[in-house]
């Protein structure tokens, strides 16, 4: 539910059903690389790494885009598209967002140090204000969730940018955290990997594993609370900006899963269910439901009462 209320309406079909190379990529004619990609996309029904080693205009731009929207059909959660630098990256932008033309649309974002200057993404930010203003995506845009935010660009469905956005996810920076739950679930596309030093490397070998683990705990391990908690801080995000509508779906589903898995959830994550019912007492207060937010502190005083907030540090 919270995947789609965060500007992600009209997702590909997650039936498993390839739409087509042409269609998809507007190619008629494949060149004999791309038909050998064609039914090794198609067949795919987990998550895979594909290398793809060609000379210069062998399409192997447009064969990567194959497969991640096969991966989207798939029920993948979108792709990301790594390039070295900003000027490839911007070139890159414009090519992603024709195939998402010929796709229907959806969320894309630029992601490097110089992103603001670039005239196509801005179009794209103002389409999102004028035609997409209740989030629902109708065309390619930039919805401003992701896009006023650099911390939240890695989180659209769709996005193209350096290396370096991905490779953060892997050191121990600021929200790394992010960036991984950002690419959790995509396509990630590396191009021009060839350019790389052997330090980057190393990197992308740590970055794979990642992604690996990633794989394997959303196919795997469905019933984490964690997952649940998530929900409900987006809940709780929508609050904040006063989508009340599209909060309390989200706040009661994160409820109501952690409260089923409360007797499986270790010492450290015990304030996670009296967090999702303070999450509910804020939205019903917010939105005059006094009963409702009644019942809520019934429920709530069972558990202990919330943490008090850490002392600023003085100067």
């Amino acid at each position: 539910m919270w995947f789609k209320v965060l500007g992600w309406h009209d997702r590909p079909a997650t039936d498993g059903k390839p739409k087509g190379f042409t269609t998809a990529t507007d190619i008629e004619k494949p060149r004999p690389l791309q038909h050998a990609i064609i039914p090794l996309a198609e067949k795919m029904d987990s998550p895979q790494l594909f290398v793809i080693e060609a000379p210069m205009g062998e399409g192997k731009t447009e064969a990567a885009w194959y497969v991640a929207d096969c991966w989207d059909r798939h029920g993948g959660a979108g792709t990301y598209v790594a390039l070295p630098t900003m000027a490839t990256s911007n070139q890159m932008f414009e090519r992603v967002k024709k195939f998402l033309d010929l796709a229907g649309g959806g969320n894309l974002m630029l992601l490097h140090g110089k992103a603001a200057l670039n005239e196509q993404f801005d179009k794209l930010k103002y389409a999102a204000r004028v035609y997409d203003p209740d989030g629902s995506t109708s065309g390619v845009v930039a919805e401003s969730w992701f896009a006023d935010n650099k911390k939240h660009r890695l989180l659209a469905p769709f996005g193209v940018g350096t290396i370096d956005q991905v490779l953060l996810s892997v050191l121990q920076t600021k929200h790394g955290f992010v960036r991984l739950f950002g690419l959790a679930g995509k396509c990630v596309i590396l191009d021009e990997v060839h350019a790389y030093d052997a330090y980057m490397t190393t990197l992308l070998e740590r970055l794979l594993r990642w992604l690996a683990a990633l794989a394997f705990y959303e196919r795997r391990m469905p019933d984490d609370p964690l997952r649940f908690d998530v929900t409900g801080m987006i809940g709780a995000a929508f609050t904040g900006q006063k989508k009340y509508a599209d909060a309390e779906p989200l706040l009661l589903q994160g409820y109501e899963g952690i409260k089923k898995r409360e007797t499986t959830i270790p010492p450290q994550g015990n304030p996670r269910l009296p967090e999702s019912m303070d999450r509910l007492i804020e939205l019903y207060t917010a939105t005059n439901k006094p009963a409702e937010v009644k019942k809520w502190r019934t429920e709530r005083a069972k558990y202990p009462p919330e943490l008090a907030p850490l002392p600023r540090e003085t100067k």
